[in-house]
């Protein structure tokens, strides 16, 4: 479901979700980035207040290095 929702709110491929580090995520400057999306340019993608508090969830108490979506 996160994967979902992150999805709707971001408008990136699952690819690039499943391989999105909780260091990819700017809350403070609401956006994230994508590193080599299918395009190979990496980019950044603005957020929404919304977008921007339901990745602050999944990312409360994880390392820098852990992904934001995937468990493992």
């Amino acid at each position: 479901m996160s994967l979902v929702r992150a999805a709707l709110f971001t408008a990136c491929r699952y690819g690039d979700l499943r391989k999105m580090r909780v260091s990819d995520f700017d809350p403070e400057n609401k956006m994230i980035l994508v590193r080599k999306p299918k395009s190979r340019k990496w980019r950044h993608v603005n957020l929404n207040d919304e977008a921007v508090e339901f990745l602050s969830v999944l990312a409360a108490g994880k390392p820098r290095t852990a992904y934001l979506l995937i468990k493992g």
